[in-house]
């Protein structure tokens, strides 16, 4: 179908490269752009509308454009869909107004100097990827490279500033009627588009406006309208990778990339590797990546929270997360000779969906070989489906080791070196990670915080000198454990050896809010009950907390 379709449009856009049925389509755009224009009453349309009208009016664009009103949903669609919705001859003729800024600018003489401009608006199609060092290269170029490289950085202008210079707020930016007579660079590949007519912002984000491409470039405008070769077309780039060894990994479905990216996912550094590669690659390997985040060193814990916690994440990287190990190595020496260990598995083996399972194994002191034989292990059912992380329902690979890390253990285990757990970091990570199945806080102590109400910071991730005036409200590290609790109610292991703040009232906040719990180890808490002090175990739903129950 895919190629039949795309015969389709080769043959469409060979129709209009006959020049007969080009003009054709021209004359008929004229005629139509005439009678709207008629018809567009500035009274009835959006401010913004009614000044990108007024300038096209002012370069004698009257009879040459084209408005349209869109679904406010418009930017959710395929471009396909915002193609036919236009009666666009093709998603090649989609454009997009872009108002870049030079960083670095080292003024020659004006500011908005065409040769050498601090700003610049930049016309593109949607088809395409911008190359900022050919566009570089061209302003440089502008000015006989008098300017040094230095003095360039050029970057997508902030949004405030770019509402400041046009006028218009984003993805309604247009070249008609902008507050700022800045220079324009128009692609070059959108002047060789048949037929010659391109669609791009019309001062509202529902709005829309198409041109031809010679009224645009011939218009007498008050600035300098530059053609440029700037970018590569993605289909061109597409064209190239199909041509190499890798060209099918790239034109995969996200859901067979993903069972891909699956096998790499004990390896954080390919997987950090592969979601710098593209987009695609980094919409999959995301949820993998942030599914069981490693942590070796406190600093690296803390890079963990900051991120959760940045406003301007482009996804909620914490509903990814399901498994965090924070535990440190037990210091004392364990004398039994072998002991039970609970792990956690994400099987295809367990369902036709991927899943998160327990399994409990037996391993001797001092061995890292893994005792599985019939009667030394139990297996259980599939727990809580992962399919909200993954984002899809598909068989998942078999990714567990001959060899597993044990998360849930009775004896000494290799442990990454002690991390210095702040409440405050027990805090976020119940606001941004609602979705936590496993939680290994073993040896672990959390360290009280103190909550800045001046700033809304807490007192361990402040760069400045706390200030005597200040309100404050002291954060115990139990308080923060807790919520963690209420906030993530689907925890079904949590790893708590060791632990010398957990009390027999710790762990009735436990079996009162974690109704999936299926396994909790509180061997070696020096303040519990000692009939408390053991690891629990039970593949049923409710077995654990019943367990706890009758032992408190």
């Amino acid at each position: 179908m895919e190629q039949r379709l795309q015969v389709l449009k080769d043959a469409v856009a060979g129709l209009y490269a006959i020049p007969r049925v080009h003009q054709l389509y021209i004359n008929s755009f004229m005629l139509n752009a005439k009678k709207d224009w008629a018809t567009l009453n500035p009274s009835n349309i959006p401010k913004g509308v009614a000044q990108a009208r007024k300038g096209c009016e002012e370069l004698r664009l009257n009879d040459s454009v084209r408005f349209y009103s869109v679904d406010s949903d418009y930017y959710s669609w395929s471009l396909e869909k915002r193609a036919i919705t236009l009666s666009a001859p093709s998603i090649d003729h989609l454009c997009k107004s872009l108002i870049f800024e030079n960083t670095r600018h080292s003024p020659t003489g004006d500011l908005l100097d065409p040769l050498n401009s601090k700003y610049y608006l930049v016309i593109v199609q949607y088809v395409s990827k911008l190359n900022t060092q050919k566009l570089m290269n061209f302003i440089r170029d502008l000015s006989a490279k008098q300017v040094s490289k230095k003095n360039y950085n050029l970057r997508v202008a902030p949004e405030a500033k770019s509402v400041e210079l046009s006028g218009y707020v984003n993805n309604a930016v247009t070249p008609f009627g902008m507050n700022t007579n800045l220079p324009i660079i128009l692609s070059e590949s959108i002047t060789k588009l048949n037929p010659g007519v391109f669609y791009l912002g019309a001062g509202h984000v529902d709005w829309k406006v198409s041109i031809p491409i010679d009224k645009f470039i011939n218009a007498p405008w008050p600035q300098k309208v530059f053609v440029a070769d700037i970018l590569m077309l993605i289909n061109e780039i597409f064209t190239d990778v199909r041509n190499s060894n890798a060209a099918n990994l790239f034109v995969l479905p996200h859901e067979l990339l993903t069972m891909i990216f699956l096998h790499f996912a004990e390896d954080q550094r390919m997987l950090y590797s592969l979601s710098n590669v593209c987009r695609d690659f980094n919409i999959c390997v995301t949820p993998i990546l942030y599914r069981f985040p490693k942590f070796t060193a406190t600093f690296e814990w803390a890079q963990f929270v900051q991120t959760l916690i940045r406003p301007k994440n482009s996804r909620n990287f914490g509903l990814f997360v399901q498994m965090i190990d924070l535990s440190s190595p037990d210091p004392k020496t364990v004398t039994d000779t072998n002991s039970l260990q609970v792990v956690p598995i994400w099987s295809s083996t367990c369902v036709t969906k991927s899943t998160i399972g327990l399994k409990v194994i037996r391993r001797a002191v001092g061995s890292d070989d893994v005792d599985d034989s019939a009667g030394n292990n139990t297996a259980l059912a599939p727990v809580h489906s992962a399919l909200n992380m993954l984002l899809f329902s598909l068989p998942a690979p078999q990714i567990l080791t001959p060899r597993p890390t044990p998360i849930l253990s009775t004896t000494t285990t290799t442990q990454p070196p002690r991390i210095k757990i702040s409440a405050s970091s027990l805090l976020q990570l119940a606001q941004f990670c609602p979705k936590l199945l496993i939680l290994n806080l073993a040896n672990c102590t959390i360290l009280p915080d103190t909550f800045i109400y001046e700033t809304g910071e807490y007192l361990s991730s402040m760069q400045q000198a706390p200030q005597p005036y200040w309100t404050t409200k002291q954060v115990k590290g139990v308080e923060s454990f807790i919520k963690v609790l209420e906030m993530c109610d689907g925890l079904v292991m949590i790893d708590l050896k060791g632990c010398e703040w957990v009390t027999d009232e710790v762990v009735k906040s436990v079996v009162k809010t974690c109704r999936e719990l299926r396994a909790l180890n509180l061997t070696r808490c020096g303040k519990v009950t000692s009939r408390l002090a053991k690891l629990y175990f039970d593949p049923e739903c409710g077995g654990v907390r019943r367990r706890v129950v009758e032992d408190l």
